[in-house]
């Protein structure tokens, strides 16, 4: 019987279980699995196989030490990645805020989405407290949604990290004000999970610092044409991409966008359109 080989793990094998890893089909968990530890168990059994000086107790806990370092650096990678991509225009919104003010948001399913595809597929949020009516005088209703979740990624089949996601609403005096408030608190929440892994920041944290390229610029104003094709003119399509181009912020050309588009939403509006 030819003896069974061991995978060589070196010092510092980050690398080696990084590409074992790799070759792995993305998982989404999700919260009715139990099997969070499935492809850890795998990956252990492999590196523990390589760990052959060591008594076979101390092999487990070894592999699992390794793993879950690994797994670290290898988020923090990934969050470095992550936090030079610009938000695309076309996944802005903006609504009214406190005092009148016009906040701009970003839609859940971008988010979502740069997760699973630049960090990672295996995450869940879990409900700490659930959406709950609480009093607020300083909202016309008086009422306001709350909630708190945690977001849990795994990495390598590592849980690595856990992201506190408080969320809030305003209850609107509407039809189905509570219903969508319960629903907007729950969505603020998870977009305060993924913006704390580095998603959208340059709309949630720093576009009053981030400098514009010629790049994020030009998807602004393609944007603007693509959408109202009929109002973007030659003309003013040089007079927006000038006046666009003068902006010194990501925050300055979001502000300049929807100006652009509140106004050209107007122009339809007369129009009929």
């Amino acid at each position: 019987m030819e003896e069974e080989k061991a995978v060589e793990v070196k010092a510092g094998p980050f690398a080696d279980i990084t590409e074992f890893m790799g070759s792995k089909p993305a998982r989404r968990f999700t919260e009715t699995e139990d099997d969070f530890d499935e492809p850890a168990t795998d990956m252990v059994s492999v590196v523990s196989l390589g760990l052959t000086n060591l008594p076979p107790e101390t092999r487990a806990l070894m592999a699992t030490a390794m793993i879950k370092d690994a797994a670290t650096t290898e988020l923090q990678n990934r969050l470095r990645t992550v936090l030079g991509l610009p938000t695309p225009p076309n996944v802005l919104e903006q609504r009214e805020g406190p005092g009148g003010q016009n906040l701009t948001y970003v839609k859940l399913g971008y988010m979502e989405e740069t997760c699973r595809k630049h960090i990672t597929s295996n995450y869940q949020f879990r409900t700490i407290t659930p959406p709950t009516i609480t009093p607020f005088d300083h909202v016309p209703s008086g009422l306001i949604v709350i909630c708190y979740l945690e977001l849990d990624i795994y990495i390598f089949g590592q849980l690595v990290e856990t992201v506190p996601c408080p969320g809030t609403c305003t209850v609107r005096k509407a039809d189905n004000g509570l219903d969508m408030a319960i629903k907007g608190a729950v969505t603020d929440a998870k977009k305060k999970g993924f913006s704390f892994l580095n998603i959208a920041n340059d709309v949630y944290q720093y576009g009053d610092r981030i400098p514009l390229t010629d790049e994020l610029v030009a998807s602004y104003i393609n944007s603007l044409k693509k959408e109202f094709p009929s109002i973007v003119t030659p003309e003013k399509f040089e007079m927006i991409s000038k006046y666009m181009k003068g902006r010194r912020t990501v925050e300055d050309l979001q502000t300049a966008y929807f100006m652009y588009k509140e106004k050209m939403i107007k122009e339809l509006e007369k129009e009929g359109k």
